[in-house]
């Protein structure tokens, strides 16, 4: 099985190599505690990649495998995105803001992230650059916009929102521009 031992964690993210994951991992015996962990698929080789205290979640590989991006907060309004090296070192903040900032996505040449982030009231898309500078949001829309994912040619990004009253797949062009829906079903749809 995938990670055996290491249970309980979620958000595994496989490196572009395929030879590692990252993953949250869960302790048990404090509340509201996670750190991010790096292993081998069968849980070889296994060590803590973060050592904050709170929780960090939604880790995310850059292209080249050399970075991780995380989410990391102990509480509400304090989830920040941040990026470490695969080693450990060169953790920096690419958001400081009162506001919770989750799941950040790499685009395909490393040098900006997309995110979500409700810094302007309601869960927002936004975009970044690979060094925390020109941060600036690309959707608007009441409600909930989450969960961006790039194109392979990094000219579109997909995402989750619920501005038509249920859970959509909606496709806009890098900069913002020309949001329409991608996928539209009975049920609902997320997580491009």
């Amino acid at each position: 099985s995938l990670l055996p031992n290491l249970w309980p964690l979620r958000d595994i993210a496989w490196a572009p190599s395929g030879e590692s994951l990252v993953f949250s991992k869960f302790r048990t015996d404090l509340v509201d505690s996670a750190n991010l962990w790096i292993a081998s698929p069968i849980g070889d080789g296994r060590r803590v990649l973060t050592h904050e205290p709170g929780i960090q979640e939604d880790a995310a590989w850059s292209p080249d495998g050399t970075r991780i991006a995380y989410s990391a907060g102990q509480g509400p309004d304090s989830y920040e995105i941040y990026v470490v090296a695969a080693d450990g070192s060169a953790k920096q903040p690419l958001t400081q803001n009162l506001a919770n900032d989750f799941q950040p996505a790499w685009s395909p040449d490393g040098q900006r992230l997309a995110l979500s982030s409700n810094v302007s009231g309601d869960y927002e898309i936004w975009l970044v650059n690979d060094d925390g500078s020109e941060l600036r949001q690309l959707t608007t829309s009441p409600g909930l916009d989450a969960r961006p994912s790039w194109s392979p040619d990094g000219s579109l990004i997909a995402f989750t929102t619920n501005r038509s009253e249920r859970l959509e797949i909606w496709v806009m062009e890098v900069n913002g521009a020309n949001p329409h829906p991608l996928v539209q079903v009975e049920g609902g749809a997320c997580d491009p």
